[in-house]
């Protein structure tokens, strides 16, 4: 669709709404986002299933349950105009945190890199001892399973079947690192434990208040999983080298804080977590990211 149709779907819910002179705050993948009040409007141009938002509503009401420091989204009505959706939705206050970092001196990147680590263990710390391993959100796609590596192994073998060539390409020994990694999978990322995990946690999914604390933390979606809390801290600790404000002494930071919740082996959770986080994002739209860490001898040399 291009962007012209979605601006001529979203003018019929702008029009549907009354909304003469309506202030955009942002679009992204799934939405155009306009103030609404006090609250904010979600329109959805593109084909999107209602039931689906219905379970995100559902999922977030459990959310805003846990009284985190932070807030999360929170979807208020799930309606429609002349069959293209929309919600209202909870307005979140603050500034992305990857806008924030830039030109801040060491002290305060300090500060503002500790809310972030703390708001994801606040994340972390919820737990879903009655659900399965695996995705929260139910779709066509969602995957679960009694064990988090048979988890992990499923929605790899899921990617690959949506693969595109152009990645196997792009990627030396494509096929040999997968079946490599579903060995390292299933030696090396067992886990019992069952909390909430993120699985999208970075920079541009936290918003920052002007005293350096996390103020809301965005997207939850399908990715967020039940199972090993480990995979957002790896994701904390490398991540965020695709953000260039992001410096090697905000890692080492980071990891010394991680290094006293989880001891030393957190570095080899965070190498492996980043390698099923690349297979993972093969479909974004820049693949970049993956096929970098996938073409990374030296990180697998360390795992045979």
């Amino acid at each position: 669709m291009t962007d012209q149709e979605q601006e001529q779907k979203v003018n019929v819910v702008l029009r549907y709404l009354q909304i003469k002179n309506p202030v955009l705050l942002g679009k992204g993948g799934e939405g155009w986002i306009y103030e609404y009040g006090k609250a904010v409007l979600k329109i959805y141009p593109r084909l999107v299933d209602k039931q689906y938002l219905k379970n995100i509503q559902e999922f977030q009401n459990i959310l805003v349950k846990q009284h985190f420091s932070f807030d999360v989204p929170q979807i208020y009505e799930v309606r429609e105009a002349d069959g293209i959706l929309y919600t209202t939705e909870k307005r979140l206050r603050g500034i992305q945190m990857d806008k924030k970092i830039i030109e801040m001196n060491t002290a305060d990147r300090q500060r503002l890199y500790r809310s972030y680590y703390d708001a994801i263990r606040q994340v972390n710390a919820v737990t879903f001892p009655d659900l399965p391993y695996g995705q929260i959100i139910k779709t066509s796609e969602s995957i679960t399973s009694n064990s988090w590596t048979d988890f992990l192994v499923y929605v790899l073998d899921q990617k690959m079947v949506k693969i595109q060539d152009s990645i196997r390409r792009s990627v030396s020994d494509f096929d040999k690192k997968v079946e490599h990694f579903k060995t390292l999978i299933k030696r090396k990322l067992v886990s019992t434990q069952k909390s909430l995990v993120h699985c999208d946690y970075f920079l541009n999914n936290v918003l920052v208040n002007d005293d350096l604390t996390i103020s809301a933390v965005l997207d939850f979606s399908v990715h967020a999983a039940v199972g090993d809390p480990k995979l957002d801290i790896a994701g904390v600790l490398t991540w965020n080298e695709i953000d260039p404000n992001v410096r090697p002494e905000d890692y080492m930071f980071l990891y010394g804080i991680a290094k006293k919740d989880y001891g030393d082996d957190i570095q080899a959770y965070a190498d492996l977590y980043l390698l099923f986080s690349s297979f993972y994002f093969t479909d974004m739209d820049d693949p970049s990211f993956s096929v970098k860490n996938l073409n990374n001898d030296k990180l697998w040399s360390k795992y045979k």
